[in-house]
C-alpha cells in the first residue's frame, strides 16, 4: 500500500442499517494498493459508534430514489464532527486523535531521505570523518609522546628522591604534576582510540535510519518520541484546523515540505524574527501542542 501525492485522511461516518446510529471510521484516499489498477479508499473502523450527530442542512450528502435527502455532519474549526452528547463528543475527539496520528506517520514517511540522497550524505560524511580521524591519529601520537616524556621525568624525580637529592616537598609537588599529566594523556588516548574504532559503524547505522523515519518513530518508546518531535521541530510543532503546523524544522528532513502541505499534513512556515505566527490558545484560537503516545 502506497499513499499518493494528494492522499487525504478524514474522519467519516457510516449509517447503521437498522437503527439511528453511525459507525466512525478513518478514510485515506487516494491510496495506491498493490494489485489494483486504480487508487483505492482505505477505511479503518474504530469500533466506535455515535447517535447524536448534528447535521448541516445546508450541505446535502446524497438524495435517494425517493427524494429523501441525507446531510453532511457539522464540523468545528478543527474539522471535528459536532455531536450533542458528551460521550459522542469524546468519541469524535478520539477519532480526531487517531487521524492526527495517521497524518503524523505520513509526515514521517515524507521526511525519509531517498537512497540517492543518503549516498551523497554518506560520501560527504565519510570524507569529513576521515579528515577528523586523521586529526585524531595525529593527536594520539602527540599525546603518546607527551606521555612517554612525562613518565621519564617522573622516573627521574623518583630516582632523585631515593638518592636524597631533592626534598620531600619538591618530590611531592613534581610527582603530583606529572601524575596529573599522565592520567590526562592516557584518558585522551583511550577516548580518541574508541572514537576511531566506532565512528564508521555509528555513521552507517544512523544514516540508514534516515531512510525510514516512520519505522524509527514507530519503534521508539514514548520518551524517545517526545525527544524526536522536540529535535526535529525545535518544540514548535502544533495541530490546528486539522493540520500540523510549525515554524521550525530540521533542514535535512524538510525536503518534501511542499508535498506535506499539498496533502494537508503539515504546513511549514519558516520562522520569522517574531514568534507571532505561532497562535496562542484561548478565545478565538484553537491550537493543540503535539503530544506523543505509544
Amino acid at each position: 500500500m502506497k499513499q499518493l501525492a494528494k492522499t487525504k485522511v478524514t474522519v467519516r461516518l457510516r449509517k447503521a442499517e437498522d437503527r439511528k446510529e453511525w459507525y466512525v471510521y478513518i478514510e485515506s484516499y487516494p491510496v495506491e494498493v498493490s494489485g489494483k489498477n486504480t487508487p483505492q479508499r482505505i477505511r479503518e473502523y474504530l469500533n466506535r459508534s455515535i447517535t447524536s450527530v448534528e447535521w448541516d442542512k445546508n450541505r446535502v450528502a446524497r438524495t435517494d430514489a425517493e427524494g429523501v435527502k441525507s446531510y453532511k455532519p457539522k464540523r468545528n474549526d478543527n474539522g471535528i464532527i459536532i455531536c450533542r452528547s458528551e460521550s459522542d463528543r469524546e468519541i469524535m475527539l478520539y477519532a480526531d486523535a487517531v487521524k492526527a496520528h495517521e497524518q503524523f506517520l505520513q509526515v514521517c514517511e515524507l521526511m525519509s531521505i531517498p537512497q540517492n540522497k543518503l549516498l551523497e550524505i554518506r560520501k560527504g560524511s565519510n570524507n569529513s570523518l576521515e579528515e577528523n580521524l586523521k586529526v585524531n591519529k595525529q593527536t594520539i601520537l602527540e599525546k603518546k609522546s607527551v606521555l612517554e616524556e612525562t613518565q621519564e621525568k617522573m622516573f627521574s624525580v623518583e630516582e632523585k628522591w631515593i638518592k636524597n637529592e631533592i626534598s620531600k616537598d619538591t618530590y611531592e609537588r613534581w610527582y603530583s604534576n606529572y601524575s596529573s599529566t599522565i592520567l590526562s594523556c592516557k584518558g585522551a588516548i583511550e577516548r580518541l582510540s574508541k572514537v576511531e574504532n566506532k565512528a564508521f559503524s555509528i555513521l552507517q547505522n544512523n544514516l540508514d535510519m534516515l531512510g525510514d523515519v516512520k519505522e524509527v518513530y514507530l519503534r521508539s518508546d514514548i520518551m524517545q518520541k517526545r525527544e524526536f518531535v522536540k529535535l526535529v521541530f525545535d518544540s514548535n510543532l502544533y495541530y490546528q484546523e486539522g493540520i500540523y503546523r510549525t515554524p521550525t524544522m530540521m533542514d535535512i528532513l524538510s525536503v518534501n515540505y511542499l508535498k506535506m502541505k499539498e496533502k494537508g499534513l503539515l504546513n511549514y512556515q519558516k520562522k520569522r524574527d517574531d514568534f507571532s505566527i505561532i497562535p496562542a490558545s484561548g478565545v478565538g484560537e484553537s491550537r493543540t501542542p503535539v503530544q506523543t503516545s505509544n
